[in-house]
């Protein structure tokens, strides 16, 4: 599910992506914490999608990193 921006000013920081993790709990971890890496405090328009090319089942997320706007 894709919610929308909220209404605070944010700067966006860039697309992150993370690949080919077992579940969807690990995908959505790995790139959050993959976010956080250039100062992002969360990622907006996530979208999970899963890629059946290997054995089993994995996951690929991916969506726009951003920082909120500090309060004035």
């Amino acid at each position: 599910m894709t919610l929308p921006a909220p209404p605070d000013p944010h700067t966006t920081l860039g697309v992150v992506a993370r690949f080919w993790q077992p579940t969807v709990m690990e995908v959505v971890a790995s790139m959050q914490s993959e976010a956080r890496k250039p100062g992002a405090d969360g990622v907006l328009g996530v979208s999970i999608v899963p890629d059946a090319g290997h054995a089993r089942t994995y996951f690929v997320a991916y969506g726009t990193a951003v920082q909120w706007a500090q309060p004035e």
